[in-house]
């Protein structure tokens, strides 16, 4: 993985893993034994042949029910607030 964008909310980076992989823009992966983040393929690029080259950002939250079903079942998300502190308008 190498680095695109760490901001105050959210740490994007850039994963060049071959087509094998089976991984597709959606999918979660945990990356390194010692941190145990995880992370959620965002935006791959079409225009690679030899490699998937995708955006991905690290997860900050482990769903583990359904609100609706309440059916159990476990998905890391990334939730992205909103980061404007004030509206300006004319």
């Amino acid at each position: 993985m190498n680095p695109d964008k760490v901001k105050f909310d959210y740490d994007e980076k850039i994963i060049s893993i071959d087509f094998e992989s089976g991984y597709h823009s959606g999918d979660t992966f945990e990356w390194g034994r010692d941190t145990g983040s995880h992370w959620i393929i965002l935006k791959t690029e079409d225009t690679e042949i030899a490699y998937l080259r995708a955006n991905c950002r690290r997860c900050n939250y482990l769903v583990a029910r359904d609100p609706e079903t309440h059916e159990e079942f476990s998905q890391w998300v990334s939730i992205r607030g909103p980061v404007e502190t004030k509206i300006n308008s004319i």
